[in-house]
């Protein structure tokens, strides 16, 4: 989805630079646009702040090398779990350029179980910045971040087509269609 994105604003003239993990490949791969330099770490529970801090300096490191390099006007973020949270929110907090938090999820809000108690000052730091955007995907997720206070966020609908597909799914009675979703909401 990611992709998709920065193909859309590359379509559109957009001069964009994909910058992320070295997840499925076995070292740093470039190809165009794309950059898999950043590591990916699989830190969690209470042993995070110790088994995160090599990943942390060294995406800070990367992302600081590439905001040095490419000089963007802004900066959009994408689902960042495991990229070690901390080194990206405290990268893009003293650039001083604008971003794009995309939020799929509740992952950095307080109280939802992802964040470790220690992240929590900088996750609302990094959302209540005056340079942040939080795109909602939902509208169940935009109303999470508004009841938190973050009055930034705006919603767009993602993954899901807002005029509903026709074909096969006509109901001969006139009745609304009930549909299953499945994945994370």
């Amino acid at each position: 989805a990611c992709g998709e994105i920065a193909e859309r604003l590359r379509e559109r003239g957009h001069e964009v630079m994909v910058l992320t993990s070295m997840f499925g490949f076995e070292g740093p791969n470039e190809n165009g646009h794309v950059r898999r330099i950043l590591d990916h770490s699989y830190a969690s529970g209470d042993g995070a702040v110790f088994l995160d801090m090599p990943f942390s300096a060294y995406n800070e490191h990367i992302i600081k090398k590439a905001l040095e390099d490419y000089r963007p006007h802004s900066i959009y973020l994408w689902n960042f779990h495991g990229l070690s949270m901390q080194s990206v929110m405290k990268t893009v907090l003293s650039s001083n350029i604008p971003y794009v938090f995309h939020a799929m999820d509740y992952h950095l809000l307080a109280g939802y179980g992802s964040l470790q108690k220690w992240q929590e000052p900088l996750a609302t730091e990094f959302l209540a910045s005056e340079r942040c955007r939080i795109i909602a995907m939902s509208q169940t997720v935009r109303v999470k971040f508004l009841r938190q206070g973050y009055l930034n966020t705006h919603l767009v609908y993602h993954g899901v087509e807002v005029v509903p597909p026709s074909a096969g799914l006509e109901k001969a009675d006139g009745d609304g269609l009930r549909l299953i979703y499945t994945g994370q909401v």
